[in-house]
């Protein structure tokens, strides 16, 4: 976990002002509890914030030799042995070494060939060419900006507000964030700020503009082995290891089928070092005031499996609500479509206090391995309603429905005959949002005109085409844009910021490449089996996971404490919020006020959508008063 700031000159001699970079790593102070560092060239400056979880010698920036490319780097290399002996160089070459040396025999080509979790900029002074690029999952985060004088780029987008003006706040992105659509990976809040996609490079070459390409799609595995679980869980193993090296590791657990597997792999991977090692740490989150979210009697199942030590977290309403929300705010920088972060927070902080430097999570394993919803589709398309119905156990437990009810969704949904689809919503299978406005009603109707809200939505979920696709061509289809869409990629920048703030590096096996690509290499029909969903993860991990956690179907859903945050909210924003006021111009405020007053009446029961617009709304205000009243962070220059 790295910073990375910079700034090339727009035209070859302009002098550079050091001072430009300085505002961005003052900006990203958090980034760098180990050492800041500069580096000047002619035209560009680099800048670096380190925080040691790789194997860099020092802060950066980095180079070869004094008159070679300057690089700057948030990086940590999957394969790095097979990348330096490529390189023909020692396996035990640092990181950002292994980089300036694959730039010196590839040029901008070297990208494809480094694994890992990456987000860096390398100026080259003998071409006047900077060159940046952002890994294949966008694990690691760059944002840019081009301004008059020249290119400036950073870790986090709200870090390039210090100069050439911050007042272009971007409507559409606004008109996104209230609707919940995430159209792309490229908007920011600003217009003028953008973000490198994942899996993209960026290059530009002195007094030309940027010129981004795709490096990397993601495509099943080639190889198609035998025994599917076996390599699965050796896959993950790996990945495990890999991301537990250094520094000192420890994990979430939560006793989801996710983050089981991840603590019960690294408790493993720990134990094989040896007698004497440290038991692996393990942090754990509980809710007093909510008892419906608890789920120690999981987590102590996999507790009792020995080898853990474990730090118990109690998450309280209050620190779930909109108090906490202004603090993550601010550090964001921006709104973000995630209320439940805060507990996350506690979490990372805690871990942060242990001395523990590197937090495995088992984010993403949702979307990795997949609930196989799309063997539901299948099923329908070839009218086998027996198969539809033996497979709605598991999805019935994941919605909260009953399987019944759940049952007669899908057929409302999806039979081909109208008379039957109009027969199963009269029985209870109606979708309530299907084919309103709910999702757009909080948006003012100017501002969806505008941003031509309902066009770009449209477009963005228009289903990719399939003719003469086979059904496992469709399946890997529809499940990698699932692990690389833009919701992904903004997770991880969220995750990514709020770790930052806490001196820890997050790690996320599941988003390792080989467990990637394996699993969309798979059938849906071993993704949902006999109606138990993510029945790949549970195939793999069977002799490993306790019982309970293997056989468990629901999950819970935090919904109970956030609408008691903001119940309890002693912020007083919720009052505020009816007033109109900053929100003028983005919130029907008429739809604002009866959603206040839906709250109110109904409490802990009130609809999620209703709750979720609320939230929307509360966050887009006490993000519009920080920016009317801090515009600069601190050490920012205007």
């Amino acid at each position: 976990m790295s910073g990375i700031a910079g700034f090339v000159a727009i035209r070859p001699g302009d002098p550079v002002p050091p001072s430009f970079v300085h505002s961005i790593l003052t900006a990203l102070a958090h980034r760098g509890p180990d050492g800041t560092g500069q580096a000047t060239s002619a035209t560009a400056t680099f800048g670096h914030a380190w925080l040691n979880t790789d194997s860099a010698p020092g802060p950066g920036p980095y180079r070869l030799r004094p008159d070679g490319p300057i690089l700057t780097c948030d990086i940590r290399l999957e394969s790095a042995s097979a990348l330096a002996i490529l390189l023909a160089v020692d396996p035990g070459t640092s990181a950002p070494e292994l980089i300036l040396r694959a730039y010196d025999q590839w040029g901008t080509d070297c990208v494809t060939r480094i694994e890992g979790a990456f987000a860096f900029a390398l100026w080259d002074p003998a071409n006047a060419l900077l060159f940046c690029a952002r890994d294949r999952m966008g694990i690691k985060p760059f944002a840019w900006r081009r301004l008059p004088q020249g290119f400036a780029f950073s870790s986090e987008p709200a870090a390039l507000l210090g100069w050439g003006g911050a007042s272009d706040l971007d409507e559409r992105w606004i008109a996104d964030f209230l609707a919940g659509q995430i159209h792309d990976s490229e908007s920011t809040a600003w217009a003028s700020i953008r973000r490198l996609e994942p899996a993209h490079i960026l290059v530009v070459a002195t007094g030309t503009e940027p010129q981004i390409t795709r490096y990397w799609t993601l495509t099943p595995a080639a190889d198609r082995p035998a025994d599917v679980p076996t390599e699965l869980r050796k896959a993950l193993t790996e990945a495990t290891r890999s991301a537990m090296q250094g520094g000192r590791a420890g994990a979430m657990l939560s006793g989801g089928l996710d983050s089981s597997t991840v603590s019960l792999l690294a408790r493993d991977i720990r134990k094989s070092e040896g007698p004497g090692v440290e038991r692996l740490p393990v942090f754990l989150l509980t809710f007093p005031d909510s008892p419906a979210l608890d789920e120690r009697a999981y987590m102590d199942a996999v507790l009792a499996t020995g080898g853990f030590a474990a730090h118990w977290i109690k998450q309280r309403a209050q620190r779930s609500g909109l108090t906490a929300a202004m603090q993550l705010l601010y550090e964001q920088g921006q709104p973000f479509a995630a209320p439940a972060m805060p507990a996350t927070y506690g979490i990372y902080g805690a871990a942060a206090k242990t001395g523990v430097r590197i937090l495995l999570d088992g984010h993403g394993g949702d979307e990795v391995i997949s609930y196989g919803t799309n063997r539901v589709k299948e099923l329908i398309a070839a009218g086998d309603w027996s198969g539809v119905w033996r497979e709605t156990p598991g999805l019935a437990s994941l919605e909260g429905l009953s399987r019944s009810r759940t049952f007669l969704r899908l057929m409302s949904d999806g039979a081909k005959s109208r008379v039957v689809r109009g027969v199963a919503r009269r029985m209870g299978g109606a979708n309530p949002t299907q084919s309103t406005k709910a999702w757009r009603e909080m948006v003012h109707p100017d501002l969806v005109a505008r941003s031509d809200l309902v066009g770009r939505t449209k477009a963005a979920h228009e289903p990719a085409p399939t003719a003469g696709m086979t059904a496992a061509e469709i399946e890997a289809q529809n499940h990698a844009k699932m692990i690389v869409g833009p919701l992904s990629a903004q997770a991880f920048e969220i995750l990514n910021c709020m770790a930052a703030h806490q001196g820890i590096e997050a790690r996320y096996p599941f988003y390792d490449r080989r467990v990637v690509e394996l699993c969309i290499a798979q059938p849906a029909s071993s993704k949902l089996r006999d109606g138990w969903t993510r029945a790949l993860l549970r195939d793999a991990m069977r002799d490993v996971l306790p019982d309970p956690v293997l056989r468990r179907r629901d999950k819970v859903r935090f919904n109970v404490e956030l609408v008691r945050g903001l119940l309890e909210d002693q912020t007083g924003r919720l009052d505020q919020l009816e007033k109109g006021g900053r929100l003028d111009g983005y919130i029907n405020m008429d739809v604002l006020r009866r959603h206040l007053t839906t709250l109110r009446r109904d409490g802990l029961s009130v609809d999620p959508l209703v709750f979720v617009q609320i939230w929307r709304a509360a966050w887009l205000d006490i993000w519009l008063q920080q920016a009317a009243t801090q515009p600069l962070r601190q050490g920012r220059q205007a």
